[in-house]
């Protein structure tokens, strides 16, 4: 169970990582 919950977690963190990084880069260029 340890291995598919980490995986979940994974996939769903990977979309709010994206998220950030992109806001962090239209920041970078904003500013």
């Amino acid at each position: 169970m340890r291995m598919t919950v980490d995986s979940a977690r994974d996939a769903a963190d990977a979309p709010s990582r994206a998220g950030s990084q992109r806001l962090e880069r239209a920041l970078d260029i904003t500013v």
